[in-house]
């Protein structure tokens, strides 16, 4: 039966009778639950949940429009079998890869409910078993460090509103160490790739009496800062700046922020830059990106196919078939598109914008090139096809965004293989992130 908890969700406890569907990759889980007399459909991210497992879910119940009533788990605590019988039904199930029935059985037949103890923490004493090798011992050993790696890693951090998902990709990151790392260092958490927000680290770290004056924790403080301030459109801050920041925020010395500084510079977590007498602090990643924004901007602009050219003649034609007349700074902008390899097109609303932009995409089409259109979001390039006429693509879709094993994002086109296009015609540009931005111009053909 379900009781509602602090935080207004329900509290389901059952034991796992079947697993009706598991996503390998997101560990997304389909599982059936007999909770008492009740047989109950439970769905969500449930990394290694078994058949035969006893756990409790934490989530809401939900009407799915095809499956019906369903307890959608935004979390969950698994209790370890206790009895003989229930750690043969848990072996048996193939939840440890390496273990099937008979070998659960001959497991359990020597070593009775301290089955799962010995695989934990004595696996040598295994290979005692007819058919398991040392080799094998270890790896059924490892392998069940992996499914209470993950479980340590949810029951640590779930009452931190940390959703499963978040608590895998943790656990892919450092391993069945994780809970060990965390509490010698919880702001790992802040690291790029996993990027927990630094205040969730800030109340792990005070959980666990972690020392405030801890030169992790004012290095984690200097990198949350300047990633906080990305959100602004700062890929950087001015030393000075930073430091002011960091002292008030985190509370400390200002002697300590310029080691802790120097430290994550001598480490290679920030890139320091002198511009005009002023030192200035980057993230490294947004350092090398607008290095070769800057690089790839002067290369295209001074690539230039002079073949291309268009005409008084034609804008005027141009003019008579939209039955509208150009001013003088829309006549420049499509010249511009001509005569430069970059054009920056910009205004207010109303002045025209969009009327240049037809303008030239129809003078370029003449030509039979290749034109892609594209925007940050999936709004503004529906905006754009709308106002244009020619479909518009995601930057992300353009690109063929990609999902390595490890949750990486990247792009199929790159300097490897570049986009085919002959023009391309980014709308809201200002929106776009560096780092994106970046992959864009790599993608260019020249």
């Amino acid at each position: 039966m379900a009781e509602t908890t602090e935080n207004n969700l329900s509290e389901l406890s059952g034991t796992v009778e079947k697993i009706t569907y598991r996503n390998d990759v997101n560990c997304y889980t389909v599982a059936e639950i007999r909770a008492g007399k009740e047989r109950v459909t439970v769905v969500g991210t449930l990394p290694y949940l078994s058949e035969g497992d006893a756990a409790v879910f934490f989530g809401t119940y939900t009407v799915h429009p095809t499956y019906g009533s369903q307890f959608k788990a935004e979390s969950f605590e698994r209790k370890a079998p206790q009895s003989a019988a229930a750690i043969l039904r848990y072996l048996s199930s193939g939840a440890i890869r390496g273990v099937g029935p008979a070998t659960a059985q001959r497991i359990v037949e020597r070593f009775g409910t301290d089955s799962l103890e010995i695989i934990q923490n004595r696996p040598k004493e295994l290979a005692a078993i007819n058919g398991i090798s040392i080799n094998k011992a270890l790896s059924i050993s490892e392998e069940y460090a992996k499914q209470y790696g993950v479980r340590d890693i949810i029951m640590m951090l779930s009452k931190y509103h940390v959703s499963p998902e978040r608590c895998l990709s943790v656990f892919k990151r450092f391993g069945t160490k994780s809970a060990e790392l965390i509490k010698t260092n919880p702001y790992i958490l802040c690291e790029d790739g996993i990027d927990f927000r630094f205040e969730t680290a800030e109340e792990i770290a005070e959980d666990f009496s972690f020392d405030k004056g801890s030169e992790l924790r004012i290095c984690a403080g200097i990198e949350y800062i300047l990633r906080k301030n990305l959100l602004n459109g700062h890929t950087c801050l001015p030393a000075e700046k930073l430091t002011e920041v960091a002292v008030r925020l985190l509370e400390c010395k200002r002697e300590t922020v310029e080691i802790c500084t120097e430290r994550l510079a001598d480490s290679f977590r920030i890139k320091e830059k002198s511009v005009n007498g002023t030192e200035y602090i980057f993230l490294p990643e947004y350092y090398s990106a607008e290095e070769h924004i800057a690089a790839r901007l002067i290369s295209v602009k001074r690539y230039i196919d002079s073949s291309v050219t268009v005409d008084s003649l034609e804008i005027e034609n141009v003019e008579r078939q939209l039955n509208i007349t150009f001013e003088e700074l829309q006549r420049r902008a499509i010249f511009e598109a001509f005569e430069s390899g970059v054009l920056v097109l910009t205004g207010g609303p109303g002045t025209g914008k969009t009327t240049t932009l037809n303008a030239i995409i129809k003078l370029f089409a003449n030509r039979d090139l290749d034109i892609e259109l594209a925007a940050p979001t999936g709004r503004a390039a529906k905006r754009m096809t709308e106002l244009t006429g020619r479909e518009a693509k995601t930057i992300h879709r353009l690109l063929e965004v990609e999902w390595t094993s490890e949750d990486k994002q990247q792009f199929a086109r790159n300097e490897r293989n570049p986009l085919s296009c002959d023009v391309i015609i980014i709308d809201e540009a200002s929106m776009i992130d560096a780092l994106l931005f970046d992959n864009l111009l790599k993608a260019l053909r020249l």
